[in-house]
């Protein structure tokens, strides 16, 4: 799995991203959510392999199956502000949007330092 992790700015920032779209902290799926980002953020290729390595890889970690983390994070969706904002809205494309905002976020903060 990829080793890279997220900076302290990085992390405030993805948890701010889900606290706006109230994506409560009590929610496993937030986490998975986090881990995911985290991943993606560091390899983007992985997008076309949630179902087959993403998911098993955070299941792994958690010691549960792929499928509650696909399900976990699809519930947190659907209890969010984001499913009202995003009426169709999919795993997928919450950690597109939050992965793309984050890489905004880190460049501007690069750019800027």
């Amino acid at each position: 799995m990829v080793s890279d992790k997220f900076n302290e700015e990085q992390n405030r920032y993805v948890n701010e991203f889900l606290s706006e779209n109230d994506i409560n902290l009590k929610w496993i799926g937030r986490q998975y959510i986090r881990d995911i980002a985290e991943m993606l953020f560091f390899d983007s290729s992985l997008f076309r392999s949630l179902n087959n390595y993403v998911y098993p890889k955070i299941a792994e970690r958690y010691k549960t199956k792929p499928s509650n983390v696909e399900k976990s994070i699809r519930n947190a969706i659907n209890k969010s502000i984001y499913h009202e904002k995003n009426q169709y809205a999919t795993n997928k494309m919450l950690l597109i949007e939050v992965v793309e905002k984050l890489k905004t976020f880190s460049s501007n903060d690069i750019s800027d330092g």
